[in-house]
């Protein structure tokens, strides 16, 4: 019965042997993990490049814009609806974003070129200008302090452009580069003049409503109903 119960367990030959199925389940598994690992640094370190980048040429798109100084939010950048190029500036600061080529759009409609075609405001890494299309521009220079009565009065202040790329975006993207800001629908962006380490807050929601409302009306299609006439027909017998 001790030898039957013995032979049971394996002999000395089977204790010995390894378990090569265990050990290479384990390699397997190791092998797909850094499989793995290895695609997804890749992927991070080579984005997807899109060919077809949107805005379109003769498409009609909406993003949301504002100024801000030190904190506070600046009044509303004159509208100019009647502008012919690709760029223009709304009631309620919302822009118009309707390319007439392939040069201002897909990756080229960018805020540098708004900036070109818009003449009420003027941004570089060394100052900002706004008001100058309603004729009182004021210029707010790297370095200088801001205002007494401002939310950072007394901090030194630099220009810096603050973009959204979708209402669903929550902290803001910071440059000093207006063509690396990617202008598109429901994009939101801010010109503004803070002290470093601040970010500036979005457009209000008045803008961002108006922007939503103005997309929706330009994506409803009105079909008109056709009307088809049938005149009557008059047959004549001639007499003979």
């Amino acid at each position: 019965m001790v030898s039957r119960v013995g032979s049971s367990g394996g002999g000395k030959t089977y204790k010995k042997a390894r378990p090569t199925t265990y050990y290479a389940v384990l390699a397997v598994i190791v092998v797909l993990g850094l499989s793995v690992v290895g695609y997804s640094r890749y992927e991070l370190t080579h984005p997807h490049v899109v060919t077809n980048p949107t805005p379109h040429a003769g498409t009609l798109n909406y993003a949301a814009v504002a100024t801000e100084e030190c904190g506070t939010t600046l009044p509303a950048l004159t509208p100019n609806p009647g502008h012919v190029f690709s760029f223009s500036m709304l009631p309620s600061n919302v822009m118009k974003i309707s390319p007439q080529s392939s040069a201002t759009a897909g990756a080229k409609s960018t805020a540098a070129v708004f900036l070109r075609q818009y003449n009420g405001l003027e941004f570089s890494s060394r100052a900002l200008t706004v008001g100058i299309a309603s004729g009182s521009p004021k210029t707010y220079v790297a370095g200088e302090k801001c205002a007494a009565g401002t939310k950072y009065a007394g901090k030194d202040a630099y220009p810096v452009i603050a973009s959204w790329a979708n209402i669903a975006q929550t902290k803001p993207t910071l440059t000093t580069d207006a063509a690396s800001v990617h202008l598109d629908n429901s994009v939101m962006v801010v010109f503004a003049y803070e002290p470093k380490g601040v970010d500036p807050v979005r457009p209000s929601n008045a803008t961002i409503e108006a922007m939503v409302a103005l997309q929706e009306a330009a994506s409803t299609t009105t079909t008109l109903p056709v009307t088809t006439t049938t005149k009557p027909v008059t047959t004549t017998t001639a007499k003979k």
